[in-house]
């Protein structure tokens, strides 16, 4: 009987409930900042794949303050309450859409039917001393392993030189498939590159330059999350790509798959729709 009445009470009276989720939204916005603020020592630059969980977590605490703080609903104004909500949920079911894509590819393992061409590997970072990031290692060493099965194929490295980087990307890539037996010629380097976009577009001329059209069959070496926005642009520079996914470090995936959705967006927009 007790009990019966306790529950009816709850169920007139929702707002401790209320209360309680706004308090919930607080401590994962704390943990987004903690996560920020834990993995600088660990990453070779700051970037908004470190930046954005401590982005949206300071967000989400400033709402659910002034859900707390603040008596009926902070917009006012009842038509841009309800664009504003409207808004909200379209953004929400778009960016749920395009995070299952990222890990739909992220784990697709699809072997190509006949051998590629090449095997392209891109680049993420290395660290101020000339060290490949763990990232970076686990994609050169997912091709090498993928290699194995089609010893015929030209590799090739894409990456320029960042602010804090001694050596482009695909020079560290390229010393460390040499370290591992792979012959100099079977390497073809492409140092001058900034973004995935820059590294389909200046691979696909350096291939032409140097190899001619003939080859078109890529499989791209990456990161799992980085898979679905790396052979949508692969596609669009004439690629016909095959993934080896990479293992992302687990301290790193929520801030990957996180920074990956505006990743998507942007490559879109700007790379695919407008031609950039």
């Amino acid at each position: 009987m007790v009990k019966d009445i306790k529950t009816r009470q709850q169920c007139k009276n929702p707002k401790g409930y209320i209360t309680t989720l706004y308090y919930i939204i607080i401590i994962i916005g704390i943990l987004g900042i903690l996560d920020t603020l834990v993995l600088i020592p660990f990453m070779p630059g700051i970037g908004m794949d470190l930046l954005l969980p401590a982005l949206l977590g300071i967000v989400m605490i400033l709402f659910a303050v002034a859900k707390l703080k603040i008596k009926g609903s902070i917009i006012k104004n009842k038509v841009f309450r309800i664009v504003v909500i409207a808004v909200v949920i379209i953004g929400m079911t778009f960016f749920f859409v395009i995070e299952g894509l990222i890990i739909r590819h992220a784990v697709m393992k699809v072997k190509p039917e006949e051998n590629v061409d090449y095997i392209m590997v891109l680049g993420c970072g290395i660290f101020p001393d000339g060290s490949l990031t763990l990232t970076l290692k686990n994609r050169l060493d997912a091709a090498l392993a993928y290699s194995e099965q089609d010893p015929d194929a030209i590799f090739v490295v894409t990456g320029g030189q960042g602010p804090k980087e001694p050596v482009p990307e695909a020079q560290a890539m390229k010393e460390y498939l040499l370290s591992k037996g792979v012959p100099t010629e079977r390497i073809l380097s492409e140092p001058e590159s900034s973004s995935t976009n820059e590294n389909m577009k200046f691979s696909r001329r350096l291939i032409i330059e140097r190899y001619g059209d003939s080859g078109r069959k890529v499989a791209i070496a990456t990161s799992d999350f980085h898979m679905f926005r790396s052979k949508l642009l692969a596609r669009h520079y004439g690629f016909d790509p095959y993934g080896i996914p990479g293992e992302t470090p687990w301290f790193i995936r929520p801030n990957s798959y996180l920074r990956e959705f505006l990743a998507v967006v942007k490559s879109i927009v700007v790379d695919i729709w407008m031609g950039k």
